[in-house]
């Protein structure tokens, strides 16, 4: 456990122990804010449990038992659960959130907890202020700005040219308050052992692109938390005689348009002793894995897709600063691709897929992360997209439903405390209209979602979007249109 993750944890085993378990020899009346009553509660390893009552007091899951066993107080909020199905509120692990506006967005989608991938001090009084009541919004783990090499790629990253630089910037931002440290591809190996040494000193995580001169058994071997977008994967499993080089150089484009004409097949070109291989030794050590399927996904998607996208209803929850950057038009990473190069692009990226197959069926640890606002990414709404994107890639619905629950509290050394519905867990809850055991799509099929405790029905998540709509044409109609940290995008 690091430092800075375990300052927030809120570690109730003596109350959890006092409560006591689910069932009881005979009705007791329990005491509390809210309860489910009726529900069958989800979980991962005991399947649906049916018929159950739960019980919330002060953002803590206080009572968990069946229905007939549990008599509700009558000063505690009933929130009737028949035919309803109580889950674990949703994890977002790699996401890109400035304002209130886009905060809010999370909750009507069941997302309780969003870890961002490029925090300023504007990120830590936004968490503050949700902490306190003051905004709505999920619970915020956060890094700070991205530590990148010189030159950097991002305006707004930290470069360090140095390993002395790195360890500095590491330092700084841990005394900032920042959750953990993002490096970026840039980064020197000098630099990135640096920083990863000087993070382990002071007890603070790093997560984020493994840097493009490091190997991935490097950054195992430094101990990074997470690997994000599958960066390595490719390069790392290429077959013998094969040249791809760098992302979108000729030669990656050439096989490309070859891949999607059908000319070469995956073994043509990807090694699957060497993919198997990697997959092992990344399940054998502490490094979590990100993959951000839906972002490689949609980078590449053909212009008519699009097009359908930004006319669609849903642009009206997306700020004026994302449509902005998801101009076709303005992606300087597509300006000089053909039809044909885009086509070769999309069959690469579909790749991923088997990739995220092979690390699960090898035992790599898995997390659901979005990397909203890339192009046609959605705050919240695109949690579910990712989900939708571990099952067609041959995860089963359990372990997806696990990568974005239980499992990013495993990650952050608080297991159990959230992500779970068992006594003693932060109430991060989301009701559903159906079991989302027998089909992943039923996790987007809310009834209400309840973060730190508190509940929000579906009127009042129907007022968040809204509200967030209005805000958002409010932004539009004063001209503001240009992203404040010039966005931060996987690929560059």
């Amino acid at each position: 456990m690091t430092r800075s993750f375990a300052t927030m944890r809120l570690l109730p085993a003596l109350v959890a122990g006092l409560l006591g378990g689910c069932a009881s020899i005979a009705p007791q009346t329990v005491a509390g804010d809210h309860a489910f009553v009726g529900v069958s509660v989800v979980t991962i390893d005991r399947g649906i449990i049916p018929d159950q009552t739960v019980v919330v007091g002060e953002g803590r899951i206080v009572h968990v038992g069946a229905a007939a066993d549990i008599v509700v107080a009558d000063d505690v909020r009933r929130i009737e659960g028949q035919g309803r199905y109580l889950a674990p509120g949703l994890a977002d692990m790699h996401v890109h959130v400035e304002t209130e506006n886009q905060a809010r967005l999370y909750l009507p989608y069941g997302v309780t907890t969003v870890r961002i991938m490029w925090g300023t001090a504007e990120t830590l009084k936004l968490r503050e202020k949700i902490l306190g009541d003051q905004a709505d919004g999920p619970s915020i783990i956060t890094a700070g700005p991205i530590l990148d090499g010189s030159p950097s790629i991002w305006p707004g990253s930290e470069a360090a040219g140095t390993a002395e630089e790195a360890a500095r910037i590491v330092s700084e931002q841990g005394k900032a308050g920042y959750d953990f440290v993002k490096v970026y591809s840039r980064l020197t190996p000098e630099a990135f052992a640096a920083a990863t040494a000087k993070a382990q000193e002071i007890g603070i995580p790093v997560a984020g692109h493994v840097p493009d001169s490091v190997r991935i058994g490097d950054a195992l071997a430094a101990g990074m938390a997470s690997m994000e977008h599958l960066i390595g994967f490719d390069t790392e499993t290429v077959a013998v005689g094969v040249d791809m080089g760098e992302r979108r150089s000729p030669e990656q484009l050439a096989i490309g348009r070859r891949l999607a004409s059908g000319e070469l097949q995956y073994e043509d070109i990807f090694d699957s002793e060497k993919l198997e291989a990697l997959a092992a030794e990344v399940a054998a050590s502490n490094t979590w894995v990100t993959p951000t399927l839906m972002v490689l996904k949609n980078i590449y998607l053909p212009p008519e897709q699009k097009q359908e996208i930004l006319s669609s209803p849903k642009m009206r929850y997306v700020s004026p600063a994302s449509r902005a950057f998801w101009d076709p038009a303005a992606d300087f990473r597509l300006s000089s691709l053909s039809k044909e190069d885009l086509a070769g692009l999309r069959a690469l990226m579909a790749l991923s897929r088997k990739r995220v197959k092979v690390l699960h069926d090898a035992g790599v640890k898995l997390l659901v992360g979005s990397d909203v606002p890339n192009p046609f990414i959605f705050h919240g709404l695109s949690a579910h997209e990712e989900m939708d994107e571990f099952v067609a890639a041959g995860v089963p619905v359990k372990d997806t439903i696990a990568a974005a629950t239980s499992a990013p509290a495993e990650f952050f050394g608080q297991k159990g405390e959230w992500g779970v519905i068992a006594v003693g867990a932060r109430a991060d809850l989301v009701l559903l209209e159906a079991n989302p055991l027998d089909d992943i799509a039923n996790y987007r099929r809310i009834n209400g979602t309840m973060v730190r405790g508190k509940w929000y029905d579906s009127t009042a998540l129907q007022a968040l979007l809204d509200a967030t709509a209005e805000a958002f044409a409010e932004e539009e109609n004063h001209g503001e249109t240009l992203p404040k940290q010039g966005f931060v995008g996987h690929a560059h």
